[in-house]
Parts: structure tokens; sequence; C-alpha cells
């Protein structure tokens, strides 16, 4: 599937396991443009258009407990509202 949206800082992006088609309801947000090596890899969907200083609060917040950016379950922030705008 060609998708030329790029995983620049950001963007919205499906989550997945190894397999290409386990993505499901799970989604990561780039804080960084440095994500572009996932171009290709995951489904870019959008871009957070306002609202990243959150995004930057909960990095600057987060202890990731090993190399992917795992957060212990009990320390995830909880997303209480999104709102969804189409072009």
């Amino acid at each position: 599937w060609d998708n030329p949206l790029s995983h620049t800082r950001g963007a919205i992006s499906m989550a997945r396991a190894e397999d290409y088609d386990s993505a499901s309801c799970q989604f990561f947000i780039c804080q960084e443009d440095c994500s572009t090596k996932l171009d290709g890899l995951y489904a870019c969907f959008g871009y957070v258009t306002e609202g990243m200083e959150y995004v930057d609060q909960i990095c600057a917040d987060a202890v990731p407990m090993d190399d992917n950016g795992s957060i212990l379950e009990a320390e995830q922030p909880v997303i209480t509202s999104i709102v969804i705008r189409s072009a």
C-alpha cells in the first residue's frame, strides 16, 4: 500500500506486532522527526494539529522500562478526549 504520509513530528500511526496484519486499536504519536525510519513499516494516518505540548509533557514525564519505550501500566497516561477533524 503506497502511503505518502511520513513519520515526522506529530504523526499518528498504527501500532502492531511483528506481523504486518496485526494492527488493531493501538496507535502512537511521533514526538520527533527522526522517526522517518518507520515509513513503509507502519501506517501513518494523520497528524496532531493542536496540543503537541501535551505530547511533549508526556514524553518529559515518562520513565520507560525498556528500549521500546514501554511504560508500566500503572504509570501510563490516560487520554480522556480526542477531537478528529477531517480536511
